[in-house]
């Protein structure tokens, strides 16, 4: 993958990079849980912690969801996650564009910049839902390879972001 690529496209499209992420976090996988008690008690263990670190970051309050709709006060936070974006040096703003695509999750490609949780935590807490049931229903291996895929690019956005400090 090549970086400098991805920089430039992000410093040339910087407005529509944050405007984008901005919607997508309203859809974050890790905001929409499970009623499954097994699976909710991983999910406040695991995503919980996250949810209120980037809370804290940030200053607002993303709430959680058991519906299939984003809750609708997700949408009061949209001007102070901008402005937060804004603020990313380059190189975090090309991790977090990149990561939130590969892990479907801003909340956690944040989490990731910010040294909060390694990318392999970051990939693993992506997957959460369907490691959980894999436990259950077993794996399938095209969809195994393309978490293998989505692994590596994780490992080499960390590689990425640990370049130059």
């Amino acid at each position: 993958m090549m970086f400098r690529d991805v920089e430039q496209y992000v410093l040339q499209n910087k407005e529509k990079i944050v405007s984008l992420l901005t919607e997508y976090v309203l859809t974050d996988t890790i905001l929409f849980w499970s009623d499954e008690k097994d699976l909710n008690f991983l999910q406040q263990e695991k995503w919980q912690p996250i949810i209120d670190f980037v809370n804290k970051e940030i200053g607002i309050n993303l709430q959680k969801t058991y519906k299939i709709t984003p809750p609708s006060e997700n949408n009061l936070y949209q001007e102070a996650f901008k402005i937060y974006i804004r603020t990313l040096y380059l190189k975090e703003l090309t991790a977090l564009y990149l990561g939130a695509t590969e892990l479907k999750s801003v909340l956690l490609s944040i989490a990731f910049v910010k040294k909060k949780i390694s990318a392999t935590e970051a990939f693993n807490l992506s997957f959460l839902e369907e490691f959980f049931q894999n436990k259950s229903w077993g794996t399938d291996k095209e969809a195994e390879n393309k978490k293998e895929q989505i692994k590596e690019t994780i490992l080499k956005i960390e590689e990425y972001l640990q370049e130059n400090g």
